[in-house]
């Protein structure tokens, strides 16, 4: 772009960052934003977002933390979808106890939680195999009326299997029907694969 004459704005350095992400280079994704900083474009709340979710692809949960810190010393508040990543980047790590800490850290900062917000705290329990915490997770989002998608229950499914709960994912998807969630065919590849893990047949 440059040698074409062409500056580059916000968008095109957030788009690399993104590039970043999809291929786990969580450092050149830090690169980026530095390259920002040096070319004078000041990043904006999509840019932190990008860089949080490239950290947390990449199961770097303290590389995401550094982002917020960052992303406040530029001014921008941290947002739903950057806690969601920090959440996210624990989970990867297989930290449980960090991905708690870091939704406790939303509450505290009045940051509202959605559907994305708990899909990544069953993740982060799945992969840990702490199945009651997957349970409480969706208790939670029937207490707070936050609506569960099938992204929510292929999260299940992929947690007991990783749990050894072949029985409760089938309840799961009874759960979905009764909820009139759309099963997926990851649905139901997370399902089967639940009840091979795990089924004494």
């Amino acid at each position: 772009m440059r040698a074409a004459g062409v500056h580059r704005d916000v968008t095109a350095y957030n788009n690399m960052i993104t590039a970043c992400r999809k291929c786990f280079a969580w450092e050149e994704a830090w690169e980026v934003l530095r390259l920002m900083q040096r070319d004078h474009v000041a990043p904006n709340t999509a840019t932190f977002e990008c860089l949080t979710m490239a950290c947390a692809s990449a199961g770097q949960p303290a590389a995401a933390a550094e982002a917020v810190r960052a992303m406040r010393a530029a001014g921008h508040p941290p947002t739903t979808t950057t806690f969601n990543n920090l959440i996210s980047a624990h989970g990867n790590a297989g930290d449980w106890e960090g991905a708690r800490d870091a939704l406790d850290l939303m509450a505290a900062e009045g940051v509202h939680s959605d559907s994305y917000t708990f899909n990544a705290l069953i993740h982060a329990a799945g992969k840990c195999r702490r199945w009651e915490e997957v349970e409480r997770q969706l208790h939670v989002m029937e207490a707070e009326r936050i609506p569960t998608t099938a992204r929510t229950y292929n999260m299940v499914m992929r947690a007991a299997e990783a749990c050894g709960k072949w029985e409760a994912a089938i309840g799961m998807l009874d759960r979905m029907r009764q909820e009139r969630v759309l099963a997926t065919t990851t649905t139901y590849n997370n399902l089967l694969m639940a009840c091979a893990q795990a089924a004494p047949w």
